[in-house]
């Protein structure tokens, strides 16, 4: 019997665990530390990675997290550490130009779960706030979770845009139309 054959013969159930299986695979190889150490810790010099593995090490004993949890939380503790505030470190996220949108979205989130201000603006000349920062990158969810976290739409960088100014000139129709029923909601 071939394994075509032999796949058929599998119940329906066993089929869709191993899709499961795969999915999740999957998506944890896009996601996994080493993409996040890589993508975020990659600047700062003083982290290497017997260091990162062995805080992963401690964090998946100590707080019971699983391996993927442990290696999000250990970039998250080490990037507020290096930037210094909560807010710093949500900007640095946002900035970095090699990740992609879902590793993105993972750090956004953890660090909004501790409390970092998802409507403050930068202290540098531009004033832009996150919003401004994910319209700009064509991040939908990462704009969708810092709006759910209670970010504002309608503040205006140090040019007077807004973040939907900046999703409308870079020709993200999705984010401009969340953001504009966003700020309708809150009239």
């Amino acid at each position: 019997m071939s394994s075509e054959e032999r796949s058929e013969c599998l119940p329906l159930e066993s089929m869709a665990f191993d899709n499961r299986s795969q999915r999740r695979k999957q998506d944890a190889s896009m996601v996994s530390g080493k993409s996040l150490c890589t993508d975020f810790l990659c600047s700062h010099d003083t982290f290497d990675s017997d260091e990162f593995q062995t805080k992963v090490t401690v964090k998946t004993r100590t707080e019971m997290l699983m391996q993927s949890e442990a290696e999000r939380e250990v970039v998250v503790d080490h990037l507020i550490q290096q930037e210094e505030t909560k807010e710093k470190a949500l900007f640095y996220v946002l900035k970095t130009r090699t990740s992609s949108e879902p590793n993105i979205l993972l750090m956004v989130s953890a660090l909004l779960a501790r409390r970092a201000n998802p409507s403050c603006r930068e202290e540098n000349d531009g004033k832009q706030s996150p919003l401004h920062h994910a319209s700009e990158k064509g991040f939908v969810d990462v704009v969708k979770e810092l709006l759910s976290k209670g970010a504002r739409p309608d503040i205006r960088d140090k040019d007077g845009e807004l973040p939907v100014h900046i999703a409308v000139s870079n020709h993200n129709d999705d984010i401009a139309a969340l953001l504009v029923l966003q700020m309708d909601n809150k009239t």
